[in-house]
């Protein structure tokens, strides 16, 4: 994890994943780490010394600065959750579309066999998305995630084109993988 990860509180999101209750403590530590800098960037522009937290200058200080402590956590809560809405409708259109093609291709009685194969990397690119966003470890995203990533053509999918394969064993999903007689897959 690099300092920027660090700095925007992202191993809150990685272990527990993204949500309401994220949100909020992520938006804390940020807001608390630019309260922090501010009264560092303080006494380096004043040239003055640093301030105990036992001293009573410390907390005058505090006060002071305490003002554009809400609008800041606001600030950032805002962009936080802003992204989290983005995120997760992203997702959900996609998981519908993902449906609705798969009914298209199941209502269809000439299949053709490469559209499955498309179907399975197209499920195969959600799982992944879902965990590049934290999301994965949401109720209703996690039982999608189960469910198609134990399908035989989503599962190869995942093992060979896949950067996030080995994550799926954080959900405790075991992927049976021995039945690739459908590979390799047209084209490929």
């Amino acid at each position: 994890m690099n300092l920027g990860s660090i700095l925007v509180a992202e191993y809150v999101v990685v272990s527990r994943g993204n949500g309401g209750g994220v949100i909020i403590l992520r938006a804390a530590i940020i807001t608390i780490e630019l309260l922090i800098a501010s009264l560092i960037g303080i006494h380096l522009i004043d040239g003055t010394s640093f301030h105990s937290i036992c001293d009573r200058e410390f907390w005058k200080e505090v006060k002071e600065v305490t003002p554009w402590f809400a609008a800041t956590y606001g600030a950032v809560y805002a962009a936080l959750y802003t992204r989290f809405s983005s995120q997760w409708t992203y997702l959900a259109s996609l998981y519908n579309q993902i449906k609705q093609a798969e009914f298209e291709y199941y209502s269809n009685k000439d299949r053709d066999e490469s559209a499955l194969h498309r179907l399975a990397e197209w499920k195969a690119g959600y799982i992944e998305d879902a965990f590049v966003m934290h999301l994965a470890k949401k109720g209703s995203v996690k039982q999608v995630i189960r469910h198609w990533a134990k399908e035989k053509h989503v599962g190869h999918c995942l093992k060979h084109y896949s950067l996030k394969y080995d994550i799926l064993r954080e959900l405790d999903i075991d992927i049976d993988l021995a039945h690739e007689s459908f590979l390799p897959f047209p084209g490929k």
